[in-house]
């Protein structure tokens, strides 16, 4: 539900906030992650990083007849470079070889993507592939390719190499211009071929939502890792009981580990960890073993009361509360269980669950890269109305700044904080389902909440996920307008 991944740019981190269920599974070791935040598409973190050729100092391909030239021009190292990573984020992700492609990037790229290698940003470029090349310029190492995603959003990738013509530089930015009327939020979204979506913008007054837009706010959709907003209630509610204390420690077992995002799966069992690290995990890199782990202590009947305290429309339709290891073997289990899923009534959801207590995390991980996560039921579901309450519910809750706190660890979009001095958030996503929620309190206190789904027949790529996430950076700029 929450993965942070490394990229970088002349060597630099960047990160990318994906959002609740997602997978960027793919031949030879890259690991299924059950989704994030996303940063606006790829987010530059470097201190210093050099800029891409300007129109300017731009060389231009054009042929001497004035026929339609390549527009990736090969006669130059960076033009091969470029021709090369257009080929893999266009390839069918099955016939990427990771040890050709990790063997393409320089030394200091290297240092900067760790073990997960060149292969980690070229997999998550192509799951919005195919690309339309629009414009290619370069300038000495430097490129800049212009393109359009298999959904139509246009997008930025700069490249760079080295002395030695090996790549040093890659990013990939969603680059649509920013919305100004909240027409242009719902025509942005619907734009991106859903199936089904919702748009609301809220203020929170007297603990209650107050609309200041909606678009299908009442529709029932995935939240995916946007329900952890509900095992965080029922933790503060715990914690306020005295039944819990952020600082008693919680063991990592296998049989708790579930698949990433996050980073709880990958110590060795028998770590202790805190409850105050794992529900800050949880939110901010949307953790889905410390989410596991804070269930298992609380008890799922424990987040199932809390769906009816914080606001939810019909908290029956999230009763059974699945852990995201259960909604792993449940949707993409080599066991599959969708169909038994969707048909049982909660007594027989509750039997599915008890029958995966031992099973190992044995995943299909075609159909996890493949399979829509809001088909046959499968993951959590809920309203925008729905978010909208579970956040005024947690500030109307049981410490309330203790949630402030933690919903503030990893904001997911840069705001004016002299216009927001607060932002917190909460994203999810699944193969075809974005979704994105934001908490943010204005300069003169006000707060509000801004909040949107998507679901599609076919999954949704990174690039795609980050274009989500600028549009709730307009969102915001509509809000402050008004």
């Amino acid at each position: 539900m929450g993965i942070v991944r490394m990229q970088s740019f002349r060597g630099r981190a960047v990160a990318l906030f994906a959002v609740a269920l997602t997978a960027t599974a793919c031949s030879g070791g890259v690991d299924p992650k059950l989704e994030s935040g996303s940063a606006r598409g790829w987010s530059d973190t470097s201190a210093e990083s050099t800029p891409p050729p300007t129109a300017e100092t731009a060389e231009t391909v054009e042929t001497a007849d004035g026929a339609a030239p390549p527009l990736i021009d090969p006669s130059t190292p960076i033009g091969q470079v470029s021709r090369t990573v257009v080929g893999w984020i266009n390839a069918d992700v099955n016939t990427l070889n990771p040890d050709e492609i990790n063997a393409f990037a320089a030394p200091v790229l290297a240092q900067a993507l760790g073990a997960a290698g060149l292969i980690t940003p070229v997999v998550q470029l192509n799951t919005s592939a195919p690309f339309t090349v629009n414009s290619y310029r370069a300038q000495g190492g430097q490129a800049e390719l212009q393109l359009t995603t298999s959904r139509g959003v246009p997008a930025t990738l700069d490249l760079s190499i080295d002395s030695t013509g090996k790549l040093d530089g890659i990013r990939g930015l969603a680059t649509a211009p920013p919305e100004t009327t909240w027409a242009d939020v719902d025509q942005a979204i619907s734009s991106l071929g859903t199936t089904a979506d919702s748009v609301l913008a809220a203020r929170i007054t007297g603990g209650s939502c107050v609309p200041v837009h909606a678009t299908n706010a009442g529709a029932e959709l995935q939240i995916a890792s946007v329900a952890k907003l509900y095992v965080l209630g029922a933790l503060l509610r715990a914690v306020n009981n005295g039944t819990v204390s952020f600082d008693e420690t919680l063991t990592i077992t296998e049989a708790v580990k579930s698949a990433p995002s996050g980073e709880l799966q990958n110590f060795p069992a028998g770590t202790e960890v805190t409850v105050r690290d794992a529900a800050e995990k949880m939110i901010s890199i949307s953790d889905n073993t410390a989410t596991d782990l804070l269930i298992d202590r609380l008890g799922r009947a424990a987040v199932e009361n809390e769906l009816s305290l914080m606001g939810h429309h019909d908290p029956a339709d999230l009763t059974p509360f699945p852990t995201t290891k259960e909604v792993f073997l449940t949707g993409w289990g080599v066991q599959n269980q969708r169909a038994a899923w969707q048909s049982a009534d909660t007594e027989g959801r509750r039997a599915i669950l008890a029958s995966l207590d031992d099973q190992p995390l044995d995943l299909d991980l075609q159909s996890l890269i493949s399979t829509p996560g809001s088909a046959q039921d499968v993951g959590w579901f809920a309203t925008a109305d729905d978010i909208c309450n579970a956040y005024a519910g947690l500030l109307n809750g049981p410490l309330p700044d203790e949630a402030r706190r933690i919903l503030g660890i990893q904001p997911l979009i840069e705001l004016d904080r002299a216009q927001w001095p607060y932002v917190g958030a909460k994203s999810g996503n699944l193969p075809g389902d974005v979704i994105g929620s934001w908490l943010a309190t204005d300069a003169a206190g006000q707060d509000w909440v801004f909040a949107t789904q998507i679901e599609s027949d076919r999954p949704i790529g990174q690039l795609e996920n980050g274009y989500v996430f600028s549009i709730a950076q307009s969102a915001f700029g509509i809000a402050s307008a008004n």
